[in-house]
């Protein structure tokens, strides 16, 4: 006869809040421990006009990264001109599209409003 566990119990025995932090601190220093080069600076060119000027009347307002929010917002913009323009590569067409990856250290959201935290 085996005992009934409910999945607090198991949690408990097991810590598996902090085998989960563990676990993502690990995966931060990477395989081969640090990064062996910093990462890139952003430049101040990159801001510069219409889109520029997006990011900057967007920064007070988000948490988001600025370099993330121009990359989202360069995506928008190939999104909505569209794939008529483009770039002749040989027999390939590229138009003028781009997919940004922002990738993120974090994993918990903000709450759109107070009661977001608050349980049901």
């Amino acid at each position: 006869m085996t005992r009934r566990r409910d999945a607090a119990s198991l949690l408990g025995e097991h810590d598996a809040e902090a085998r989960v932090e563990a676990f993502h601190q690990e995966r931060a220093k990477g395989a081969n421990g640090a990064l062996a080069t910093p990462p890139p600076v952003a430049d101040g060119a990159m801001f510069y006009g219409l889109l520029g000027e997006l990011v900057a009347a967007a920064d007070p307002s988000t948490e988001a990264d600025p370099v993330g929010v121009l990359a989202s917002a360069l995506a928008a913009c190939g999104a909505l001109i569209g794939t008529n323009p483009f770039a002749q590569v040989g027999n390939t067409r590229h138009p003028l599209l781009i997919w940004p990856l922002l990738p993120s250290t974090g994993s918990f959201g903000r709450p759109l409003h107070a009661h977001a935290r608050e349980p049901l």
